[in-house]
């Protein structure tokens, strides 16, 4: 016998219910049907319902959280508590005149940091790629429940695109006059076109800027020395990645439009691709060098392959700074003379 059809769709998103007296974890889902939203709360032993009829829907209420930011500091912290005595270990050995080697104990040291640190800049990552966490409640006329669910502002949005039709299916269009009398639309409503917040100018503008100027330097300092790595390039480098881990944390729920979201995405893949490098031709040198410690990092300059690699890097570093540059700065001048709020 045929089984019948399954009413309920599966919805994006999940979350936890925190409840205090709760003996396992409170899990959260929800589920469309064609005339409601189920929310599903469930532990290993039990699951509780909850529909809201369509019909009855008054508004959903979306608030942005700063969770995603509280998130990211408590695992920076973490990496430097876990990661940073296996680093400080291993400077001290070095200053001491050990050898650092590939295969040695000093050299365990510098992988075992590495590999922490990586963990916990990943979980960063992560984190910071998922969008911004938001709190949002569906009101009806007897109830404000939260959707715990929905802790993801891209994810919340993507579900309430879905549901919207839905609702006004039930209950009809309200017309504008109806949004702008109902009770819990403030005066700044998203309804009427309006932004969340403005896009940071200096901050994309930065990190475009960046991106360009050490594609400048590399190639000015392999110009002059034959050598495609310098300290100062290390530094824009590094300050070129955490300005881009900054930006994407702060673009989400602005007015900032999706090219530039994208070059900012791509900027921050280029980092990565470049610290693997990075990593690969110390491994190589490392290898090719055993006893020959390795301080400051540009003692890679002369590994084989290595300019090559880093003048690559610089021109990719050139098109896409000379690009988002160009762009943000034509995004931000035309708001400033549309005079956006």
């Amino acid at each position: 016998m045929a089984r019948p059809p399954n009413p309920y769709t599966k919805l994006p998103g999940r979350g936890l219910r925190k409840s205090t007296f709760a003996v396992s974890a409170t899990r959260c889902r929800l589920w469309l049907a064609a005339d409601h939203l189920l929310s599903v709360d469930f532990t290993v032993a039990s699951e509780e319902y909850r529909r809201f009829y369509f019909r009855d829907i008054e508004a959903f209420i979306v608030r942005r959280t700063a969770q995603r930011q509280i998130w990211n500091w408590v695992l920076l912290g973490l990496a430097l508590l876990t990661a940073g005595p296996l680093f400080a270990w291993f400077i001290a050995e070095q200053k001491k005149g050990a050898a650092w080697s590939f295969a040695g104990d000093n050299g365990g040291q510098l992988i075992a940091a590495s590999v922490v640190l990586a963990f916990w800049l990943l979980l960063i990552l992560i984190n910071t790629l998922r969008g911004p966490t938001c709190r949002v409640h569906v009101r009806t006329a007897v109830q404000c429940e939260p959707l715990f669910s929905l802790g993801r502002l891209g994810v919340a949005r993507k579900v309430l695109a879905r549901i919207r039709p839905l609702i006004a299916a039930a209950q009809g269009a309200a017309t504008p006059e109806e949004y702008a009398a109902a009770p819990w639309i403030g005066a700044r409503s998203t309804l009427a076109g309006q932004p969340v917040r403005r896009a940071h100018a200096g901050l994309h503008l930065f990190v475009f800027g960046l991106l360009l100027l050490g594609a400048v330097l590399t190639g000015l300092i392999f110009a002059l020395t034959h050598r495609a790595l310098s300290a100062p390039g290390m530094l824009v480098t590094l300050g070129g990645f955490l300005a881009c881990i900054i930006a994407l944390m702060r673009m989400g729920g602005t007015d900032l439009p999706s090219h530039l979201r994208t070059l900012t995405k791509l900027a921050l893949g280029y980092y990565i691709l470049e610290s693997i490098a990075g990593f690969i031709f110390t491994v190589i040198y490392t290898i090719q060098n055993q006893g020959k410690p390795v301080l400051t990092g540009l003692e890679i300059v002369d590994v084989p392959g290595f300019p090559a690699t880093a003048l690559t890097f610089a021109g990719l570093a050139a098109i896409l700074g000379g690009l988002g540059l160009a762009r943000a700065a034509g995004f931000f001048r035309q708001r400033a003379e549309r005079g956006a709020p």
